[in-house]
């Protein structure tokens, strides 16, 4: 029997009643030829795998809504757009949250990127497990900016912004299932010897030492109460910077040495108000530019509200610093800036204004330099101080609630030596075993 092919794929039925029947599929897809057989007892269930290919079902749940994204590209445009906290919340995803604009922006790069031209013209529906490990084996290849390929965080981070894509696509009803549930992500690489150790760095190797941190904050003492306030809770407390400049004084609770952590300062870009954009300048520029500048939002990096506790010393620190800015609002008077998004503020200007992000840098930066002889980022003061609560000692659950950390393995990433009840633990062995008691 002469085997029924079809050039455009759709199979072949060869075989026989006695020996059984197989059915051949064969394309052509990103310039490789791929085959698929499947056996099937007669011959009408042969004629019914050729006319529905297994592999070719679609990820399409019955009753899916009309006007759904037809390919992966309308999916990630929708999805960005329902994400963008500068526009109305769209359909895909009403029942979560947007992101803060920093956050918006990394997911459209990656999105745009690295997803896109892989996988932006494929259909949702047909989008499978094995489309989706090609395209990240070959972002895996890709080049990034400062050469080399792509690190296995930065994959991982791509990997989760999709796999978020599809889950919200499958919550809507527009697929049946994400197919990269039950993937297994990017995940580090083994380090074998040192010359490989680079690949994965501790956040240890950013942290201050003891000694540096002491010597950073006598220097911030002779820059004002402010300045002692602000560093204190930045290398003592770990605060993020936006959470810190963040804090009004409502969440401040002196008498019982804490702090409610509820909400954050940052920076929203400006948005052109002219047609088509006709001034030519940036946005920041435009004559009629709106939507930006300094703004709190009630939320959290991981959307957790939490209390941390402060010292005595950063208790009456934040007293005298309120008594301070009562005497300076009282100076300046109606020129005293009390917007809306500013108000009650802890960390301000002498005329009202918030510390902005770039200036809050800029100090840190001048402190560095002069105590340490080097630059450190700011984020490197909650590196520190995670550092120095793990090696004196505190649990890796208390720990992880001062940070705010959303996963215990954030907080793992400190520790950089084993704690005091591993030794005791190996003393016991070696004495249980020498017979020593």
């Amino acid at each position: 029997m002469s085997p029924q092919r079809n050039p455009n794929g759709a199979g072949s039925v060869t075989g026989s009643d006695a020996a059984g029947y197989r059915v051949t599929f064969r394309w052509t897809e990103g310039g490789r030829q791929v085959r698929k057989q499947y056996r099937a007892r007669t011959r009408r269930e042969a004629e019914r795998i050729r006319r529905a290919p297994p592999h070719k079902k679609e990820n399409r749940p019955v009753g899916s809504p009309p006007g759904a994204p037809r390919t992966v590209g309308d999916l990630i445009a929708a999805w960005l757009e329902s994400k963008d906290p500068q526009s109305p919340a769209g359909e895909l995803t009403a029942d979560e949250r947007s992101v803060s604009l920093g956050t918006w922006r990394d997911y459209r790069a990656q999105l745009t990127d690295y997803i896109l031209p892989r996988l932006g013209s494929k259909a949702l529906t047909t989008l499978a497990s094995s489309d989706i490990r090609r395209a990240f084996a070959d972002i895996a290849q890709q080049t990034s900016r400062r050469g080399g390929t792509l690190s296995w965080y930065r994959q991982r981070n791509i990997w989760r912004v999709f796999s978020m894509v599809l889950t919200a696509a499958e919550r809507a009803g527009y697929i049946a299932r994400n197919p990269m549930r039950r993937m297994r992500a990017p995940s580090a690489p083994n380090v074998r010897n040192a010359a490989d150790s680079a690949v994965i760095e501790s956040p240890r190797l950013r942290a201050l030492s003891a000694e540096e941190v002491r010597r950073v904050m006598a220097h911030a003492e002779t820059l004002g109460t402010q300045a002692l306030v602000r560093w204190h809770l930045g290398l003592y407390v770990g605060l993020r910077q936006s959470e810190c400049l963040g804090i009004v004084w409502d969440n401040v609770k002196v008498s019982r040495n804490e702090i409610l952590i509820d909400r954050q300062l940052y920076r929203q870009a400006w948005m052109h108000g002219c047609d088509d954009d006709s001034c030519g300048r940036r946005p920041a520029s435009c004559p009629s530019r709106h939507g930006g500048g300094l703004r709190v939002v009630r939320t959290t990096k991981t959307n957790q509200i939490r209390t941390v506790p402060i010292t005595d010393d950063i208790a009456q620190g934040l007293s005298n610093l309120y008594e301070e800015q009562q005497e300076q609002r009282a100076e300046a008077g109606e020129r005293w800036q009390e917007q809306r998004d500013w108000k009650n503020l802890v960390f301000r200007r002498p005329w009202g204004a918030p510390i902005s992000p770039s200036d809050d840098w800029r100090q840190w930066q001048e402190m560095t330099q002069t105590v340490l002889g080097r630059r450190a980022r700011v984020h490197d003061a909650r590196h520190s101080s995670a550092t120095l609560m793990i090696d004196a000692g505190a649990p890796l659950t208390a720990v992880r609630d001062v940070l705010g950390h959303s996963r215990i393995d954030m907080t793992s990433r400190y520790v950089g030596t084993a704690s005091e009840a591993a030794h005791d633990a190996i003393r016991a062995v070696t004495r249980s075993l020498s017979g020593r008691g």
